[in-house]
């Protein structure tokens, strides 16, 4: 094996996933990948939410959806989540999932008729003690 070293760089991580798409187009069946981000801002131009989320094989994945704290229970959440997924359909995309690890935010989620699917916990000796990942989906 050749000298190799491996180094943390945050803004590598697009470099990797398109490397990989473009390997997985070569010997898979793709449908649409793309990634993209909405904003929500007031009529001042400041940005009060957003949400990142990309395609693959008919799927939609939430990557981050977050509302600033004094913005939140005015629909913001809803409304980009409402866009993302109007967004996914014109992708193609059947289904989308996303994963959580505030409860809060799973709530709103269920309220919005997704479904878990999968849950990671951590018992009270595992570091964090008690924490838990929701795995949630919903069809389009």
């Amino acid at each position: 094996m050749q000298d190799v070293r491996i180094l943390p760089v945050q803004a590598s991580g697009d470099w990797i996933e398109a490397n990989l798409l473009d390997e997985l187009r070569s010997t898979v069946e793709q449908g649409v990948n793309d990634t993209f981000s909405l904003f929500a801002s007031n009529t001042g131009g400041e940005r009060l939410g957003g949400v990142t989320a990309s395609t693959s094989y008919g799927w939609l994945l939430i990557k981050v959806l977050w509302v600033e704290p004094a913005h939140r229970r005015q629909g913001i959440g809803r409304t980009l989540l409402e866009q993302t997924l109007s967004r996914a359909r014109k992708f193609g995309c059947h289904s989308v999932w996303l994963d959580t690890s505030n409860r809060q935010a799973m709530m709103f989620y269920k309220s919005l008729g997704f479904q878990t699917f999968g849950r990671l916990a951590n018992g009270r000796d595992l570091e964090p003690a008690n924490h838990v990942r929701w795995f949630l989906r919903r069809e389009l």
